[in-house]
């Protein structure tokens, strides 16, 4: 696993000549996001709005899906377009069951307390990407790989979120505006993470 530095370096060289189509999937994510909370400034009807958050909800997990995508299409030195952002269909239902489960482990991690929720958390955070990178493994098979490829490297990456607080920060001063080229640099540099993770959890694999 290389420091932190050197993951964030690598995702701003990657994003070199991409990060126009980077900040046009974030804005595009954000305005779908938002959609909820515009209906239900012009809408009093509280049924209509709880419907349409509902149906929003589902529509930005397939394009966080789509995301990912983009990311490890960066993360390849492969082409991208801001059509990938709705590519994501057909890792939609494998995906959300990865999403939603681990949301359950890590709901009921932070009911008994903060720290176990934190760890739970950490501990699956790479299954969605290993179903993204490896979209015939099982639902199963990506929480257990995640959570096996995770030991000894929670720590890393909690740390390596938090690097990015300052940058969150900016994105708030700036009203959101900055966050076009933030998150295509932060999400860049996770997949950058989960790439050296993989790589040493097969190298202990292989060893073993």
């Amino acid at each position: 696993m290389r420091r932190r530095a050197e993951l964030k370096e690598d995702a701003k060289q990657q994003l070199r000549g991409k990060r126009g189509t980077g900040a046009l999937i974030t804005l595009i994510l954000f305005i779908i996001a938002l959609i909820p909370s515009i209906v239900g400034y012009f809408v009093e009807s509280e049924v209509i709005v709880a419907i349409m958050d509902i149906v929003v909800q589902i529509y930005v997990t397939l394009l966080g899906i789509g995301c990912l995508l983009y990311y490890f299409a960066v993360r390849r030195n492969e082409d991208v377009s801001v059509g990938m952002l709705f590519s994501g269909c057909k890792y939609y239902l494998k995906g959300f069951c990865i999403v939603f489960l681990s949301g359950v482990m890590m709901f009921f991690g932070f009911i008994l307390f903060i720290i176990p929720g934190i760890i739970l958390s950490l501990m699956y955070s790479q299954a969605l990407y290993i179903y993204i990178d490896e979209p015939e493994k099982g639902i199963i098979e990506c929480l257990r790989t995640s959570r096996l490829a995770m030991k000894g490297y929670k720590g890393d990456l909690f740390v390596l979120n938090l690097s990015f607080i300052g940058w969150g920060i900016l994105c708030a001063l700036t009203l959101g505006l900055l966050a076009l080229y933030v998150t295509p640099y932060c999400g860049t540099t996770l997949v950058n993470f989960y790439t050296d993770l993989m790589e040493d959890y097969r190298g202990k694999e292989i060893t073993l």
